[in-house]
Formats: C-alpha cells, sequence, structure tokens
C-alpha cells in the first residue's frame, strides 16, 4: 500500500515538470519529414561494431603478420642449419692418398 501512495506522488511529480514540454506542430512536422525521408544506400549506413568483435578483429590482424615472420624466421633458420651441416660434413670428409690430401666433394667429379 505505502509502494502504491510513492508511485501515485512520483507520477503526479513527473506529471508536474512535463506539463510545460510541448511536442509543437514544428516538431512533429520534422519527425514526420525524418520518418518519411529515403533509408540511407548502403554505404552511408553508420554501422557500430562491439568492443569484444573489434579487439578480436585487431588480434587477427596482429596475429597474421607476426606468425607469418615467425614462420619465414624458422625456415631461414632451418635452411641455415641444413647449410652448416653440409658444410660440416664436407669438412670432416677429407680423404689422404699417396697423391696428397683431398676433401671427397674433390674426387666425385674425378670418378673413373
Amino acid at each position: 500500500m505505502n509502494q502504491a501512495g510513492e508511485d501515485k506522488e512520483l507520477r503526479d511529480q513527473l506529471r508536474r515538470e512535463m506539463e510545460p514540454v510541448v511536442f509543437s506542430e514544428e516538431m512533429q512536422t520534422a519527425v514526420l519529414r525524418h520518418a518519411s525521408a529515403p533509408k540511407p544506400s548502403w554505404w552511408n549506413r553508420e554501422i557500430r561494431i562491439p568492443v569484444p568483435v573489434m579487439a578480436a578483429i585487431l588480434v587477427l590482424i596482429i596475429a597474421a603478420p607476426v606468425y607469418g615472420w615467425q614462420q619465414a624466421h624458422s625456415m631461414k633458420t632451418n635452411i641455415v642449419a641444413k647449410n652448416t651441416s653440409k658444410d660440416a660434413e664436407r669438412q670432416e670428409r677429407i680423404i689422404v692418398s699417396a697423391a696428397g690430401v683431398f676433401y671427397a666433394s674433390q674426387l666425385e667429379g674425378e670418378k673413373r
């Protein structure tokens, strides 16, 4: 019962405060004109993107180049490691003969 009385008092107070506010004819015509105006084209519309969606898009935009750089760096490291290991193998394969000391790669071209 007490809450109902408070609700009525609030409604009466709001009604008293809103009495001077008048929705004039000019306002009515402006609202109707705006409502009947053609819809903007798809390109002219306002788009609101939620913050979580925008954050996900930014993470993808940043993560893609970082991932690509990481892959390129690891490929470069692998290539350098392979070349280094091949060079190490060539340096370790030394053939000693009566004619002298040779690398195996030097004698491969002279196979008989």
